[in-house]
């Protein structure tokens, strides 16, 4: 489990991660961002929609995030 703060690699998407305006699948999709790339968690948990999503700041975006692709740093 993450907490605010901590760092978070993407991965296992087999391309790029979906930052969401809103912690939920019919989010807007702001961004899209690489396997690799690092953020910073800002906060968290948010359960919606069979899914945990984290607030997370991203070299070029700020946004929601699924849990499923965020690893541990």
């Amino acid at each position: 489990r993450f907490s605010p703060g901590d760092g978070a690699v993407v991965a296992g998407t087999d391309s790029c991660l979906n930052v969401r305006a809103e912690a939920d699948i019919e989010g807007e999709i702001l961004d899209c961002i690489a396997d690799g790339t690092i953020v910073t968690v800002l906060e968290g948990p948010v359960e919606q929609g069979n899914l945990t999503w984290w607030l997370i700041a991203a070299p070029e975006v700020n946004g929601w995030a699924a849990e499923l692709y965020l690893q541990q740093r």
